[in-house]
């Protein structure tokens, strides 16, 4: 790009802002789909109009994208120093101060640096936000109170106020402003409500536009009704209440908009946190079909009926989960393969290996380089005796995959499992330390390598092989441990 821009006529004023608005849209086109080319559009962009903002973000973005967050926030910061508008200003300090990135005293160093950067409401809101995650309370409190003096109708500055006393476990004060908060959304659902109860009856074909006004007033006013309620229940389940006292708030959610997105969000907590917990699981296949029934087209969400079909898998009730990940596998997308795959986990835990053949072939089929989806299926086709196709499949992935050291000793590893189940036991030892040389980490190698070391009566280097996979797992574990 340098090259062809250093050959070309040094443009005019109009016609470098022409350029920059064509590098600056194409990168948005493709930022999504090719964030390393975006990278370098966006960098040229704001080598063109360094006081771009819109450019910095987006660059920002894109490395964002490629996993390098760090440069990602750099960038953003930039983007804040170039006046950029106020809306666009809090979409990328609620970025900063989001739960991926989590850089809140940066979000604060950079309010108080910049004061007049977002709006006086939206400041204050955020102050709150970022003392709160810094557990600042007193300061958190401060900021919400500054924010309830600009806005005293908004239900959610209440909310916030009763989770910092939450946090400071004065229950009473907490409940006292989570239901000022509730009391408010419900009085303008009933005022809604009595409203159309008020208007004349509507004659066959007539239309009616202040009830269609009003009634869509209902749905979106239920519909923040029930976020509120969800909102007050993740507070608390971040703070460990009870589960019976976040779970009254999040009832209330899904009874008031079962169809709402919150409905399917408190499905997807119950489910993401109770997989060791029958109580949560039941609560979160519950809510999921409760999510689904709502829809305008039930059945139709593939991610909706993917959990719940695993719900119902992890509570062991293996007809309903069969049916529902049945659904699931239907619609081609995402999570086609997901489904597959576990149809083929379901009837592979019942040793029915046959039946579950067909489904670990689909999801290969479907997604030929995903790992566990290879692994089922090459445990599955040695359960069946059909080795030769077992290493086949191993060997051509295994080619694939050539430059990849980590790759090739997954799949070096597998094809030792599979001469292992056929009691080749001189064969999966071979792979087992061709595995190893490529991961001298590899503790399930390590561990299978002394397995065998052990049946052949080879019982002093079996010894060193379990210590060596023990302090293997121990590294591993060290090193996936947060500091």
């Amino acid at each position: 790009m340098d090259q062809v821009l250093k050959t070309q006529p040094v443009p005019d004023a109009d016609a470098m802002a022409q350029l920059v608005k064509d590098l600056y849209s194409f990168g948005t086109k493709i930022m999504n789909d090719a964030p390393e080319a975006a990278e370098k559009l966006f960098r040229k962009v704001t080598e063109l109009d360094p006081n771009y903002a819109n450019g910095y973000i987006n660059w920002g973005f894109s490395l964002h994208k490629q996993g390098r967050n760090d440069e990602a926030v750099d960038q953003y910061k930039i983007s804040l120093t170039k006046a950029p508008e106020p809306a666009l200003a809090l979409d990328v300090l609620t970025w900063l101060g989001g739960k991926d990135i989590r850089r809140y005293q940066d979000v604060l160093d950079v309010l108080k640096a910049q004061p007049d950067l977002i709006a006086p409401l939206d400041k204050e809101k955020l102050l709150g936000d970022m003392e709160f995650q810094l557990k600042h309370f007193s300061k958190a409190a401060e900021a919400y109170e500054c924010a309830r003096q600009l806005a005293p109708a908004d239900p959610f500055i209440l909310k916030a106020l009763g989770d910092v006393h939450s946090a400071l476990l004065q229950e009473a004060k907490a409940s006292q402003y989570y239901t000022q908060a509730i009391a408010l959304v419900t009085e303008s659902v009933d005022t809604a409500e009595q409203a159309i109860s008020a208007l004349p009856p509507v004659a066959p074909g007539q239309v009616q536009p202040d009830r269609n006004s009003l009634e869509t007033t209902v749905i979106e006013a239920r519909k923040t009704l029930a976020r509120l309620h969800y909102e007050i229940g993740d507070t608390l389940l971040s703070l460990d209440a009870d589960l019976e006292q976040v779970w009254t708030h999040w009832k209330e959610a899904i009874q008031i908009a079962p169809g709402a997105e919150s409905t399917l969000s408190i499905a997807d907590m119950l489910y993401n946190n109770g997989l060791a917990n029958k109580d949560r699981l039941t609560k979160a296949a519950d809510t999921y079909t409760t999510y689904n029934q709502a829809s305008p087209t039930p059945d139709s969400d593939a991610y909706v009926l993917l959990n719940l079909g695993l719900c119902h898998y992890y509570l062991y009730n293996y007809p309903a989960a069969i049916e529902t990940l049945t659904k699931a596998a239907q619609p081609a997308g995402d999570y086609q393969h997901y489904a597959n795959y576990w149809l083929g986990v379901l009837y592979n835990s019942q040793r029915k290996f046959e039946e579950a053949e067909p489904y670990y072939q689909r999801a290969f089929r479907q997604k030929p380089d995903e790992y566990f989806i290879i692994e089922g299926l090459i445990l599955c086709l040695s359960a069946l005796g059909k080795k030769d196709e077992a290493l086949a499949i191993c060997q051509k992935t295994k080619a694939r995959y050539s430059t990849s050291q980590e790759r090739t000793a997954e799949l070096t590893y597998l094809i030792g499992n599979i001469h292992l189940d056929f009691k080749e036991l001189d064969k999966a030892l071979h792979y087992y330390e061709d595995a190893l040389q490529q991961d001298p980490l590899h503790v399930f190698a390590r561990h299978n390598m002394a397995h065998i070391l052990e049946k052949k009566g080879e019982y002093g280097k079996a010894r060193d092989e379990w210590n060596n996979a023990k302090s293997n797992y121990l590294d591993l574990l060290a090193k996936s441990t947060p500091a």
